[in-house]
């Protein structure tokens, strides 16, 4: 996903499921003033745009669900200090898996399929793609 909708994006950090071996950039937390205390409640990625200052949380949600309202909120409350840049994706491995939590992604969130790369869903919103702030 990130090659396609936001080249140049740097990792910050990659979860796995037992919350012990995680890929984390210390430097580039520290520098976008994140703190990973709760791993637990952490995304599954989180990545930096530089360039459009946009930052990514996203959720395999085959593993642990979608980017629902419930997630929505405890990004909104582990972020809140990066809220204004916060763009939200669930992740897929294929369309059918994604048609199974479809009524459940939240608003003003992306879904992105890995079955068909190229392309992005926008859950509505004033734009496509991008942080809606408070």
């Amino acid at each position: 996903m990130l090659p396609r909708f936001a080249p140049g994006c740097q990792v910050a950090y990659i979860d796995d499921t037992d919350h012990k071996h995680g890929a984390v950039d210390p430097a580039l937390l520290d520098e976008l003033g994140i703190s990973l205390k709760a791993r637990e409640k952490a995304p599954d990625v989180i990545a930096w745009d530089a360039k459009r200052g946009w930052l990514f949380l996203m959720e395999a949600a085959s593993t642990h669900g979608p980017v629902d309202v419930t997630r929505k909120n405890e990004l909104h409350e582990l972020f809140s200090e990066q809220w204004d840049k916060i763009v939200l994706v669930s992740c897929f491995p294929d369309r059918k898996t994604m048609q199974k939590y479809l009524a459940l992604l939240a608003w003003e969130t992306e879904a992105w399929c890995a079955d068909t790369p190229d392309h992005m869903m926008h859950f509505n919103g004033s734009r496509f793609m991008g942080p809606y702030g408070e």
